[in-house]
């Protein structure tokens, strides 16, 4: 019975002990609770005072939470950069003013002729207006072969020039004033490629004989000149000796006599391809066109080097 009592009374120790024990941890945890809350507290109003106390520096935080003082900073070396350039660019322009024009006006040309392409498009339609503006769009064996049919058609001039004296006789004289007989291949290739783009020698061989009536013309302008002329002339003529008695003798004298005199004026000129571009009756659009194929060479220079 004693040793019952006295088990029972050191268990109740035991559970009082433990009772104590977690009562203790209990006030410890509610204590560091308490000072981290209170510490947590604190920082907030340490982190709004050091804010608040910059703000009133004009050394605030941006949204990244960076200070205003750094970017502040780089916004200056940023305008002293800037303002640097801007200097330079004055300086350079002052000193090279005939390169800046020079740069100006390309642009403005640039600017121009990409205008330009942009509005125009060839009379039968079908091409790209950039691209058939700047390109003759026959073949090369077309274009050259074409051309070499042109200078048939001059040589046939000359021939007739050379034929005139038998062709039309009589005349006292043959006066010539020819133009030279050529052409630039590169405004008729123009020509040729505004009127027909992609075309054949079969297409434009009409179109050559009319080009070339409109290039040249040769005319003849026959004159008939009333001249004065001194000839010799022969009569009798009856003279008195010293005896007395009279005789005849056939005398030459000299007379002028008025004759008629023919001239075969023969005149060649040549107007060159704009004269046919002027009796083709282009339009607006198509004398642009024309006039860019010839800057550019049809983009082909190298078909009549």
């Amino acid at each position: 019975m004693n040793e019952e009592n006295r088990l029972h009374g050191y268990s109740e120790k035991l559970h009082e002990l433990h009772n104590t024990k977690l009562k203790t941890k209990d006030e410890k945890e509610e204590r560091e609770s308490s000072s981290n809350s209170q510490s947590r507290e604190y920082q907030k109003k340490q982190t709004k005072h050091d804010i608040q106390s910059r703000a009133k520096s004009g050394d605030s935080y941006i949204e990244t939470g960076a200070p205003k003082g750094i970017f502040g900073k780089l916004s200056n070396a940023a305008k002293e950069n800037v303002s640097t350039a801007a200097e330079d660019a004055v300086k350079f322009v002052t000193d090279h003013p005939l390169a800046i024009l020079a740069v100006l006006l390309n642009l403005i040309v640039a600017s121009l002729i990409t205008c330009l392409f942009n509005s125009c498009s060839l009379a039968a339609g079908g091409v790209n207006p950039a691209i058939g503006a700047t390109t003759f769009t026959a073949d090369d064996s077309t274009i050259l072969a074409v051309d070499e049919n042109y200078s048939d058609l001059e040589e046939g001039i000359n021939d007739s020039i050379e034929s005139i004296e038998s062709d039309y006789p009589g005349y006292d004289e043959y006066v010539y004033d020819l133009a030279d007989i050529e052409h630039d291949p590169v405004r008729l290739a123009a020509l040729l490629t505004v009127l027909y783009e992609d075309y054949s020698e079969q297409e434009v061989s009409d179109e050559l004989q009319s080009i070339l009536d409109s290039q040249y013309s040769l005319t003849l302008n026959p004159v008939t000149e009333i001249r004065t002329r001194t000839v010799t002339r022969w009569h009798w003529v009856t003279y008195t000796t010293a005896s007395g008695r009279r005789r005849r003798r056939f005398e030459s004298y000299e007379d002028e006599e008025e004759y008629e005199y023919t001239i075969l004026n023969v005149t060649l000129t040549n107007s060159g391809i704009d004269a046919a571009v002027g009796n083709c009756g282009l339009t607006d659009d198509q004398l642009e066109i024309y006039e860019i194929l010839l800057i550019t060479h049809g983009n082909k220079d190298y078909l009549f080097e």
